[in-house]
């Protein structure tokens, strides 16, 4: 443990480790100025509420990422790291359906006394990107990764099951972000054209089935603030009091600017 502690310590990528931390930095100083006012006159907090709240996410964030980035990756191709991290990934996604909190139009949180809040949805992106890679990988070693029953069924259907968990939630963006994520995992797997082809053509059959199945769950699924969001990107100058400002305001400044 201790050679390899010394090893990771000696190849550490430390300029890429100043620029997180110069980021870090800048980002702290752009949340104070752009916070201050709206924590005062909006909410009636002080001025740093925001600056001390995304400091105390540093404080947290920063040691996992040292953690992390010491962690053998060679673990995440290992079938019980992978089944614990499932596991515990489908166990928020469930639970945020009973114990939840909604914000922003979605069921998407679980408050943690004492620590914050979590965001199952998230754990997914991580999860899933992660799975696939180890799932592939090993298919790639072993020569099978072009047996779309074999290689590519088991993790679509963990996919899918996931997706169901947050589109119920209903967090969209989030489904299709993960959607993507996993898709790029396969697109860089080393897959035939011609498998890839007809996973692409799997893929391009459910999205069909998925947006044709939106217009009869429109009112239910279509908050106001996803309307908004399709309608304004559709025309924003007839929102421009509303969804569509920042598009028409957008345009408005490209047009002055020229």
């Amino acid at each position: 443990m201790g050679k390899y502690i010394k090893r990771m310590i000696s190849n550490f990528d430390y300029p890429l480790f100043i620029v997180y931390i110069v980021l870090c930095l800048f980002g702290l100083v752009m949340i104070y100025s752009s916070s201050m006012v709206v924590a005062v006159n909006r909410y009636g907090f002080s001025p740093d509420h925001f600056y001390v709240r995304q400091l105390k996410n540093l404080a947290v964030s920063i040691p996992v990422f040292l953690l992390a980035s010491f962690f053998p990756y060679q673990n995440y191709k290992r079938k019980k790291f992978m089944m614990f991290s499932i596991a515990v990934m489908f166990m928020l996604l469930i639970l945020v359906h009973f114990i939840g909190y909604a914000a922003g139009g979605s069921q998407s949180w679980i408050r943690v006394p004492g620590f914050g809040n979590i965001q199952p949805s998230e754990v997914a992106k991580l999860v899933i990107i992660i799975y696939f890679a180890s799932v592939f990988a090993k298919k790639y070693e072993a020569g099978t990764i072009d047996s779309i029953n074999k290689s590519i069924g088991p993790p679509v259907g963990i996919l899918v099951f996931a997706i169901g968990l947050i589109m119920f939630e209903t967090d969209i963006g989030t489904s299709f972000i993960i959607i993507m994520g996993a898709f790029s995992v396969i697109a860089a797997s080393g897959l035939r054209l011609k498998t890839f082809g007809k996973l692409g053509g799997i893929i391009m059959v459910g999205m069909i089935i998925g947006s044709a199945s939106l217009y009869f769950i429109w009112d239910t699924v279509m908050n106001d603030s996803r309307k908004g969001r399709i309608l304004s990107f559709m025309n924003p100058f007839d929102y421009v009091q509303g969804s569509g400002y920042q598009i028409a305001n957008g345009y408005i400044a490209i047009g002055t600017g020229e």
